[in-house]
């Protein structure tokens, strides 16, 4: 009998089986909510796998890494998307490498000005080479997303990560909304506060 050496990753799923779970029914829920890009969606989940453990190497943390929104950014190869909270940067990082990666798009990020981890400024984490496609605004959220979304006229990925009250998402849902393009995704995290 000859044995076959498993990857690292196939035994990291064997041993801890409910990631491994989770993994394919996001690929699977993927997959069906974007149809077109069935099968580039393993790809993508991967390369969100790659970022993830670039970020958790920097951070020395580990993560529950936002893979479907770097795989929705891959398939979809918006020109505008906007996020609103940045706080250190993760899900930022994830777009924005995405859009690298599409080579093309630009990320708008809209959050209050304040300090955070150790001192440091908004979005610290995203290194200065990912930059380029990034656009942070500082600023009461509901103002400068108008006035974002009016400078742009229309966007691609919108996603909520900012004030998780009823008042803060169901204004920035309802705005972004009029603004999203037909066929365009609007996210948002922490649905269920």
């Amino acid at each position: 009998m000859k044995l076959i050496p498993l990857s690292n990753r196939l035994s990291k799923a064997l041993k801890h089986p409910k990631p491994a779970i989770d993994y394919v029914f996001r690929v699977w829920k993927l997959s069906n909510f974007l149809p077109e890009y069935k099968h580039g969606s393993k790809e993508f989940f991967k390369e969100a796998s790659d970022v993830r453990d670039e970020v958790e190497a920097f951070l020395e943390v580990r993560l529950l890494a936002p893979s479907v929104i770097y795989s929705i950014v891959r398939a979809v190869k918006p020109e505008i998307v906007i996020e609103t909270g940045v706080s250190n940067g993760v899900t930022t990082y994830f777009i924005i490498s995405a859009l690298e990666r599409n080579g093309c798009g630009m990320l708008y990020s809209i959050d209050i000005e304040k300090t955070i981890r150790d001192g440091k400024k908004i979005g610290w984490l995203v290194p200065e080479e990912l930059r380029n496609r990034w656009n942070i605004l500082l600023g009461d959220g509901k103002d400068v997303l108008l006035r974002i979304l009016s400078e742009v006229e229309a966007v691609d990925i919108f996603l909520h990560d900012g004030a998780h009250t009823y008042e803060y998402m169901s204004f920035e849902f309802r705005t972004a909304w009029r603004y999203l393009h037909d066929g365009g995704v609007l996210l948002s995290d922490d649905i269920y506060i």
